[in-house]
């Protein structure tokens, strides 16, 4: 999954007002007193420096979800997600170079998978009267609020989940089957026991 990173930026604005620089007083050769330089006055159209903006606190790192209509059908699919998830297998269609180590948790339509450290959050949107079932991976940038959404596909087979997601903006995938250079990442995840 793509991750996705969230930047703030801040605006300074700043304003100063020039003085010019009052001239030495110069004496003169005879005993009469120096003539002092007229003193440089601020002009009153000139505005004070402004503020800086207080910090403003950080967004929620996963905004609420959007109000989209679900079906029946979608929250009894999405009831199957609930609780934490093991990854058992991950492929790109590429020879991995490293172990990969995942997790995913769903709670509601909300997400969090963490791979080999790196977090993810997001919110899912199901289809399941599609065939293969469709969901969505949807990630909202918290400063913008545009969503990147990765079209995939999914099935259960008992405790184990399997998922196969395209990158943003590429048409969502026709199976399970992962092709080297598509884009496409293939999930397996395997459902975490709770102990006692």
């Amino acid at each position: 999954m793509h991750r996705f990173f969230a930047i703030s930026t801040g605006v300074l604005l700043l304003a100063s007002a020039g003085c010019g620089r009052p001239a030495m007083p110069v004496a003169k050769a005879t005993s009469k007193p120096a003539v002092e330089a007229p003193k440089a006055t601020i002009p009153a159209d000139v505005p004070e420096p402004a503020k800086q903006p207080e910090p403003s606190k950080q967004p929620d790192p996963m905004p609420p979800s959007k109000e989209e209509p679900i079906s029946d059908a979608a929250k009894a699919e999405l009831e199957k997600f609930q609780g934490s998830w093991i990854l058992t297998e991950h492929s790109t269609g590429a020879p991995a170079k490293e172990p990969v180590v995942g997790k995913l948790v769903v709670t509601g339509d909300k997400y969090e998978f963490t791979i080999n450290g790196n977090k993810t959050l997001g919110r899912l949107r199901l289809d399941p009267g599609k065939a293969p079932k469709h969901i969505d991976a949807i990630i909202s940038d918290p400063q913008s609020g545009a969503d990147a959404v990765l079209p995939g596909i999914y099935e259960f087979d008992g405790d184990v989940q399997r998922s196969i997601f395209a990158q943003s903006g590429r048409p969502r995938p026709l199976d399970f089957t992962v092709r080297a250079g598509s884009g496409q990442q293939l999930f397996v995840f395997k459902k975490e026991k709770k102990e006692g």
